[in-house]
């Protein structure tokens, strides 16, 4: 039996994924809008068929009915998120059953905005995902798939839970809107720059409306990004009065040779594709492939919306020492004036800011605090300084976006899993940039 990461290795390697599963619930005459939940409960049977076909098409990966089953969609249902993930994943084992082919945790966004956006905080949304993780690991699927996201905060706290709670290899994906953003403004590069790293095994685009759209997007990232990448396009864009998609089987699969050309390897549909797609996919895109050797030659540090490239000599430049009256508002432990104070970098035009809490009363509990004020009300990437690794982790743990952290020569060993576990860039005066 292949192992999926030796498949991720293998440059030369094309993944094919499955199509839509909600087109094609419809098509057997399902409805999905309401209680999704309730199909893998009372139609596993329609559930596996349709996986069965994926897989008989040629789908190495195939997606669990589980995309929209969290705690908080599922509040006022009958069924647990762990009885729900049990049934999708056994209808999926059921398909795939004698082959290779690999069941992935499907999850997708929660249903509610992730603060500053909105009023759900990062650790319950992690605590969300941890939740659908486990049950996901204990049902016995082969990897993790964040996909349709369009909130990287929120994508962040699902990577975390994920990595936090299972082993397993973790794919990420994002809607953009024809901006090159997605809804809540984040970048094309913002994503890279944070799931790169964070460690993902597979990153890239899915829905998106159709592949000729986000081709574009996918030029792009394959100049920013080594990480294998995902590209999971709609069948163009749905026609409300006949039900049906602009895109068929045949044309889907002559477009999705440019992405193989583009040296794209892990490629299938999303809304509106069925399995004849994915046939035309492994016929047509599978011997287009071209490998593509892309090399990351920028360091981005930053938030969603707003991405700074950095080099060891803008980080050099960009060291600042605390003044006497920043260093006695630390002091004081005031959440608020310590925000005030930073804010003052940005009102200066400053490229970061520079956030050391050294000497606080409760170091932990201020970086943590100020991190969430200053972050709410300015773009600016941060500089986070401090030897203390516990002191750092309050820090990125909640930090929406890539930060930079400073740290002496001698406190590397205890920072540098701090800022690897998070995707931070790690600087000491002593050896410039040690790791990102």
């Amino acid at each position: 039996m292949c192992n999926l990461r030796e498949m991720l290795q293998d440059p030369n390697r094309v993944i094919v994924l499955d199509g839509a599963m909600g087109t094609m619930l419809e098509r057997a005459g399902l409805d999905v809008y309401q209680r999704p939940e309730e199909i893998n409960m009372k139609h596993a049977d329609v559930v596996s068929e349709i996986t069965a076909q994926y897989v008989a098409a040629g789908s190495d990966i195939v997606y669990a009915n589980t995309f929209q089953v969290n705690r908080h969609r599922l509040k006022d249902s009958a069924y647990t998120v762990e009885e729900v993930i049990f049934a999708a994943v056994s209808a999926a084992k059921t398909a795939v059953a004698a082959t290779d082919t690999k069941i992935a945790l499907d999850i997708g966004p929660i249903g509610l905005l992730v603060e500053p956006t909105g009023e759900l905080r990062f650790e319950d949304a992690v605590d969300i995902f941890k939740e659908i993780v486990e049950a996901g690991v204990k049902a016995g699927c082969d990897l993790v798939v964040f996909e349709t996201m369009s909130d990287l905060n929120e994508l962040r706290a699902g990577v975390i839970a994920a990595k936090e709670n299972s082993n397993l290899p973790i794919f990420a994906t994002m809607t953009f809107e024809k901006s090159e953003r997605t809804y809540t403004g984040c970048s094309l590069e913002a994503m890279v720059a944070v799931m790169d790293g964070l460690g993902v095994d597979a990153l890239g685009i899915n829905c998106s409306k159709g592949p000729m759209e986000i081709l574009p997007l996918a030029q792009k990232l394959v100049q920013i990004t080594d990480t294998p990448i995902i590209v999971k396009a709609n069948a163009g864009l749905p026609d409300p009065v006949k039900g049906t998609y602009s895109i068929a089987a045949e044309e889907f699969g002559k477009y999705m040779k440019e992405y193989a050309a583009l040296g794209i390897r892990i490629i299938g549909g999303c809304c509106g594709t069925q399995p004849s797609y994915i046939e035309e996919i492994k016929k047509q895109a599978k011997k287009a492939f071209v490998k593509h050797g892309a090399k990351r030659d920028m360091i981005l540090a930053g938030l969603a919306t707003s991405m700074t490239e950095v080099d060891e000599t803008l980080l050099k430049e960009s060291l600042i020492e605390p003044d006497e009256d920043y260093i006695k508002t630390v002091k004081t432990g005031e959440v608020e004036e310590v925000a005030e104070c930073l804010m003052k970098m940005e009102d200066k035009g400053e490229e970061f800011i520079f956030c050391d809490v050294t000497g606080a009363p409760d170091e932990v509990v201020l970086m943590k605090e100020v991190v969430k004020k200053v972050q709410s009300m300015s773009n600016t990437p941060f500089i986070f300084r401090s030897n203390d690794a516990d002191v750092i982790e309050a820090a990125l743990r909640p930090y929406q976006g890539r930060a930079v952290v400073m740290t002496d020569l001698n406190a590397v060993k205890a920072v540098k899993p701090i800022a690897e576990k998070y995707g931070a860039i790690l600087y000491t005066d002593e050896q410039g940039i040690v790791s990102y």
